[in-house]
């Protein structure tokens, strides 16, 4: 499970931290006996402080009091020159130390918050010339607010070995916690710029709002505030934000969990925080009563929220099998160690793994910055969940649209094949047409003059024959919307080779039709066959020719077929008139869009014919 993998990981690094950020003197007195002082220097008591759990030494301030005097002896027991040292675990409200009567100043002379609740230690060397061997005096001076002052725990031992505690503990109460504010604003800062999607933004900015408190905590906790304030103010904005972050992981787990709240969070918010203003900016600031009404309810609400939130989380993570699992587990924890920490305040707790060591000190920066990097991490994964969604979605796009375009390629091609049977159907209806009113009345006509006598049997035998060709003509023509022009060359020349047996003719075709790009519409083609057998008629007929050469080709870049038949015949007489043969041919051509051209010398004849070839789009 998420949530325990990241507990084992957690607890151990707090106390890894602890333990480094703790000299192993620690002082381990009892009690330190105190004297109290009012503005003017007057004494107003003194007594023993006694030792309370992990907090250090605490006294009750009498009223009236300003500063109180700590006073811990200590022993030298040599004439030892190492040099010596005054650890403290936390600096606190420290004005002034003495060691037998000598002033000596800290290395960091001018502390970054002044204040209760500040987490950075201290260390102060002591001058060899200030020590003697035996009893030493050490006077701790300190700053009081009216409450309860506290000595913290601390350390009289060799500089060295105290110098490296205080850089550890500075590290991860001062550095670590300016680590964490940056990875903590970077990660805010990258959720304000994604555009994320509608039904995420109430998540996203409940996130966004617990990563800018625990931002603010952190930096309040560690830092001196950007103004000055009294002890009450720095009271009544600390127990603020406590507060904050308490309705915060509550909004969010409720909201993450689908719990139904009978009144909306915003104006939980702002009644709460309007109250705070209106006490923050009237009542008298009076420390019992600001204590009171600011920090006592408000931070109660802290506690039981994020312990609240936790089991909402560590719920979710448990039943959730969604991808906001990692999400849900570094949630949990982080509410767990904000519960924790708020009760460490109230109740001294101690590391489950050593009873000396504090379980709150470094809690702050570590939270927080492990908080910042879990989250980005989170984002992490959710940009490359989403992109890897974004890729399986555009897949899954790309084989539906390869499985449309070959769904819409075969309809196109079912719709191509129908429309290309349409044509020829329509072409033969056509044809059929004129089969019946050219050579239907054609035999007809020569059947009647067969019937009463007026034509004799070699004029019956031309008519007959030319019907056939005629008819031969037609089906090879129908035969061309499915074959094309080049299988109807081939049926056409068998046939002229069949009419030219026996008749010492020869015939050479030419064909470079094959691999044409363009078509001829039956009807177009039918018009230029009749033409060709009307020239072959020719040839043999009045030009008494022995060799016929036929050529056809596809012009690609005029998009047009040409046909040219040539003989090697007598010739035509270019002074005779065109006779009613020319006429027919050039009007067949003409029919088919193209043109018929005769050019005739002594060595031959030579007809051309030219027909613009049709598209698909055109044909079809």
């Amino acid at each position: 499970m998420w949530w325990l993998f990241w507990l084992a990981m957690f607890l151990p690094a707090v106390h890894i931290a602890e333990r480094i950020a703790l000299p192993d003197g620690m002082d381990q007195r009892d009690s330190v006996a105190y004297r109290m002082f009012d503005a003017k220097g007057n004494e107003l008591g003194a007594g023993s402080a006694r030792r309370v759990g992990l907090e250090g030494y605490v006294v009750d301030v009498v009223e009236g009091a300003e500063r109180i005097v700590f006073e811990v002896p200590f022993e030298r027991a040599t004439d030892d020159d190492r040099a010596l040292g005054l650890y403290f675990s936390l600096q606190e409200q420290t004005l002034e130390i003495r060691v037998n009567g000598t002033v000596i100043r800290s290395a960091k002379s001018i502390p970054r918050f002044e204040g209760m609740l500040t987490s950075e230690p201290a260390f102060y060397p002591m001058p060899i010339d200030s020590l003697i061997v035996g009893t030493n005096r050490l006077e701790i001076h300190k700053s009081l607010y009216g409450v309860d002052a506290a000595l913290s725990p601390f350390a009289v031992g060799l500089a060295d070995e105290l110098i490296d505690a205080y850089r550890w503990r500075s590290f991860f109460v001062i550095d670590l916690g300016l680590i964490s504010i940056g990875v903590q604003m970077f990660v805010l800062l990258l959720m304000a710029l994604i555009n994320w999607p509608a039904a995420e933004r109430p998540r996203i900015r409940a996130l966004m709002l617990i990563i800018a408190l625990n931002a603010a905590v952190t930096y309040f906790m560690s830092f001196r505030p950007p103004i000055e304030m009294t002890f009450s103010q720095f009271v009544y904005v600390w127990s603020a934000l406590n507060l904050a972050i308490g309705l915060a992981v509550f909004a969010f787990a409720a909201h993450d969990s689908a719990i139904a709240l009978p009144i909306r969070m915003r104006w939980v918010w702002v009644a709460i925080f309007a109250a705070h203003a209106v006490v923050f900016a009237v009542a008298p600031l009076d420390v019992d009563r600001v204590v009171t009404m600011l920090v006592e309810l408000p931070y109660g609400f802290a506690v039981i929220a994020p312990l609240v939130s936790t089991f909402l989380m560590a719920r979710a993570v448990v039943q959730s099998q969604s991808a906001r699992r990692f999400e849900r587990s570094v949630l949990a924890l982080s509410f767990g160690a904000i519960s924790l920490d708020r009760i460490g305040s109230l109740v001294d707790l101690h590391s489950p793994f050593d009873a000396n060591l504090p379980m709150t000190l470094t809690w702050g920066p570590i939270l927080g910055t492990f908080l910042g990097l879990s989250m980005l991490l989170a984002l992490a994964r959710e940009a490359a969940r989403a992109r890897e969604v974004v890729d399986q979605a555009n897949q899954r796009l790309a084989q539906a649209l390869a499985a449309r375009e070959s769904e819409l390629a075969e309809s196109y091609r079912q719709r191509e094949a129908i429309q290309r049977q349409a044509a020829v159907l329509e072409e033969r209806q056509r044809l059929v047409r004129d089969m019946h009113d050219g050579i239907g009345g054609e035999l007809m006509s020569l059947k009647l003059r067969a019937e009463s006598g007026s034509i004799d049997q070699a004029a019956l035998r031309v008519g007959i024959s030319n019907s056939l060709n005629d008819l031969r003509l037609i089906v090879d023509s129908l035969d061309s919307a499915e074959d094309g022009v080049s299988m109807t060359l081939v049926a056409f020349e068998r046939r002229l080779r069949q009419q030219l047996a026996g008749t010492g003719v020869s015939l050479n075709v030419a064909d470079h039709t094959t691999n044409a790009s363009g078509s001829l519409a039956p009807r177009q083609l039918l018009n230029v066959l009749r033409v060709l057998q009307e020239a072959v008629t020719n040839a043999l007929g009045h030009g008494k020719a022995t060799r016929l050469d036929l050529t056809a080709g596809y012009v690609e870049e005029q998009g047009r077929f040409e046909f040219v038949l040539s003989d090697n015949g007598l010739g035509i007489d270019a002074s005779r008139p065109a006779g009613h043969g020319l006429r027919n041919m050039q009007q067949r051509a003409a029919a088919s869009g193209g043109t018929c051209t005769v050019d005739s010398d002594a060595s031959g004849t030579r007809v051309r014919v030219s027909v613009p070839a049709l598209t698909e789009e055109a044909l079809h």
